[in-house]
């Protein structure tokens, strides 16, 4: 049985399993993502669902959620020295 990818419009692809449990990755997906020969790619479930995905898409993802953290990452001197003058200024208000 040939698989053959289906219409470029988001349908997924129906591919058989094959001996040893091997899986074919059609041409057009292949190109989408960037697969080459020799590539590695990563799998994972997700929801009972099999997800395959690229380095590089890794990559990227990582430096999304790594650009998110930026706000949330800060210096533990400067935080201890301004949770001290906020302490001094609640002394000398109640003082």
């Amino acid at each position: 049985m040939n698989s053959r990818p289906e219409p470029a419009s988001g349908s997924p692809w129906t591919v058989p399993v094959g001996s040893g449990g091997r899986l074919v990755v059609p041409a057009e997906a292949r190109a989408l993502l960037g697969i080459k020969p020799g590539d590695q790619v990563r799998m994972r479930f997700d929801g009972g669902n099999l997800v395959i995905t690229t380095p590089a898409a890794t990559l990227g993802w990582l430096r999304q959620v790594a650009s998110g953290l930026g706000a949330m990452v800060t210096d533990p001197a400067a935080e201890l020295s301004a949770q001290r003058r906020r302490d001094a200024r609640r002394e000398l208000e109640d003082g």
